[in-house]
This record gives structure tokens, C-alpha cells and sequence, in this order.
């Protein structure tokens, strides 16, 4: 006797490290208040359930068919991912559900949700990463008021987001930005061949109302990023820094906060 049991998934969840891209093949806990994660095979969080609003109770029974009501991505669920081993930072993330029914749609159910992790201070590093080891704290503040989940952005003299990090608890952060060349090559005669740099600026935001250390609260780094104007910066005064790889460099960053 052959027992089917069939199942329609709202749709799935790819962590990935944020400077390698790689996949976050690691236990991981993902927490919601209104949504359930099963980790399969592949290292992806499938989200089997919902259990608000009600209406999503039918897109996982529904086979093979969708229901055409709530229509794709108009529902917003909030979740958590934490790493057990701190490797990676916690943070929040948001999922917009039901997922798109047709694979060549944007937001399609069968393209995981790609959703980035940052590492930790402590987080190993590899070989040939340029490297910042930045302080995010509060200006004037004696003894240094760290400033914890502030977000960093590592522009280019075009303005270009070469890289992303976020700090900890402390307003510590690592900053790791790959993709710097080791050598120049040049096909001119009197040309050396050398270490290469690259001059970046710094750039950190900072919303006090992201953390709250009673609660657990951690920001979504992707919400802070589409606020940044709105946020407590240095933009006016920017850390300026030449990277190389391989090397690492400090960066203190002050920011005035304002509530």
C-alpha cells in the first residue's frame, strides 16, 4: 500500500556570507512569530507555514494550483536568523509572501529568497581579502559608546558599494572586501609590476532604535540601507582609507546621534 502526501511550500530561504557569496551551510536558527522554517537537504529554510493571516492557510494546501487571492508579495512576515556557533551576526530580515506561481516571474516560489549574513569580529577571514577592522561609537561620548548593529558601506571615489558590514553589540565590525588585484599589469616598457591599492571611503549609519538589548531586537541591515538618509551618518566626514590585499586597516568612525 503506496501513501502520497503532498505539500505546497510558501517558498525558501538562502543565507549567504556576505563577501563570498558563498552558501551559509551551517546550522542556523531562523525564528517568527508567524512563519515555520524546515532546513532541507540543500541548506536552504523552507517555510511550510504560516499562521497569519488565514488566507495563507490556502496557498499550502492548494495543488496544484495557487489561489489567485492574496496576490504575490503583499503580505510582509518578519523573521530572525541566529548563529549558534557566532560566526555570523544576527539579524532580522523580512519575506514578502505568497511567493510568485510562475517560475519566470520575479520573486518566483521556486527561486530561494537570497538574504545576506555578516560576520563577526572573530569570523575567520581568506587569503588575499583586503580587511577593515572598524569602531562605530557615539560622538563625545567618554568612555567610547559603541553604537551596535550600525551599518557599513565601503564606497569607491564613484560612489560604488564595493562592500557591507555590520557591527556587533560593541560597535565592532569586520569589513572584508575581496576582489582587489595583488599585481598591475601593464604592456607598457618602463610599467613595474606591483601591489596595487585602492583608495575607499567609509561610510556608517546608524539607527538607535534598531537594538534593544532587553528584547533581542536586531535590525534588518537591508531596511537600514534604503533608509541611510534618514539615518544618523558620517557622510559629511567620511573615513578615508587605501586598502591592499591582503591587509588589513582601522577605522574609528564618530557619529552624532540624534533620536
Amino acid at each position: 500500500m503506496r501513501e502520497v502526501i503532498q505539500q505546497r511550500v510558501l517558498g525558501a530561504v538562502r543565507f549567504v556570507d556576505v563577501a563570498s557569496r558563498a552558501l551559509v551551510d551551517r546550522p542556523l536558527v531562523v525564528t517568527s512569530d508567524n512563519l515555520r522554517f524546515l532546513r532541507n537537504r540543500r541548506g536552504l529554510q523552507v517555510i511550510v507555514a504560516a499562521a497569519a493571516p488565514p488566507r495563507l492557510a490556502e496557498h499550502e494546501s492548494a495543488w496544484p494550483d495557487p489561489p489567485a487571492t492574496p496576490t504575490a508579495g503583499s503580505e510582509r512576515f518578519e523573521a530572525r536568523v541566529v548563529d549558534p556557533s557566532g560566526r555570523y551576526l544576527p539579524r532580522s530580515l523580512s519575506i514578502d509572501l505568497p511567493r510568485a506561481p510562475d517560475p519566470e516571474d520575479q520573486g518566483s516560489l521556486f527561486e530561494p529568497l537570497e538574504i545576506e549574513l555578516f560576520p563577526s569580529p572573530s569570523a575567520p577571514i581568506e587569503v588575499g581579502w583586503a580587511v577593515i577592522r572598524a569602531s562605530v561609537y557615539r560622538e563625545g561620548s567618554s568612555p567610547r559608546a559603541g553604537l551596535p548593529f550600525a551599518l557599513l558601506l565601503v564606497v569607491d571615489r564613484h560612489g560604488e558599494v564595493l562592500a557591507r558590514g555590520v557591527a556587533d553589540q560593541r560597535g565592532e565590525a569586520l569589513v572584508a572586501v575581496p576582489g582587489i588585484p595583488v599585481t598591475t599589469w601593464s604592456e607598457e616598457p618602463s610599467a613595474s609590476v606591483t601591489r596595487t591599492t585602492l583608495d575607499v571611503e567609509v561610510l556608517a549609519y546608524y539607527d538607535p532604535a534598531g537594538y534593544d538589548e532587553r528584547t533581542g531586537k536586531v535590525p534588518d541591515p537591508a531596511n537600514l540601507e534604503l533608509r541611510r538618509d534618514v539615518l544618523s551618518s558620517n557622510e559629511s566626514d567620511p573615513v578615508q582609507l587605501s586598502l591592499a590585499s591582503g591587509r588589513e586597516k582601522p577605522a574609528r568612525i564618530a557619529l552624532t546621534v540624534t533620536s
